[in-house]
């Protein structure tokens, strides 16, 4: 589990247009990165739209290193897949603060705005 203050894993994906982007790239700025089980779901949806509202492809590796994917109990059994979860990363480039298992996708942004907002 990452906690505040400790360094984020190395993180480096590809951007829309086929650029290589990495969190030193954003040096100065907030970072949040989620992770979610599954595309078009109602809990992973809800949870991705509230964060696009709020601000106008993790691989497996990149999901591992921010403790996002591994084993989770899913309809009473368990299994192994994307572990919901956010990790917000300070201006300074250290993990402000890391939700292990968010419960309620619906939420759970305004949850994550509201940190960020109380913290500046």
């Amino acid at each position: 589990m990452l906690r505040p203050g400790d360094p984020p894993p190395p993180l480096t994906l590809t951007d829309p247009q086929g650029r290589s982007v990495s969190l030193p790239d954003f040096s100065g700025k907030h970072v949040v990165l989620y992770f979610y089980p599954a595309d078009d779901t109602p809990g992973c949806t809800k949870e991705a739209c509230s964060f696009r509202d709020a601000w106008a492809e993790p691989s497996h590796d990149v999901m591992r290193a921010y403790g996002a994917y591994g084993e989770k109990t899913l309809y009473g059994r368990k299994v192994i897949g994307v572990i919901r979860s956010t990790v917000w990363i300070g201006p300074d480039g250290r993990v402000r603060r890391h939700w292990a298992r968010v419960t309620n996708a619906a939420e759970h942004p305004a949850k994550v705005l509201a940190a960020i907002r109380d913290a500046a």
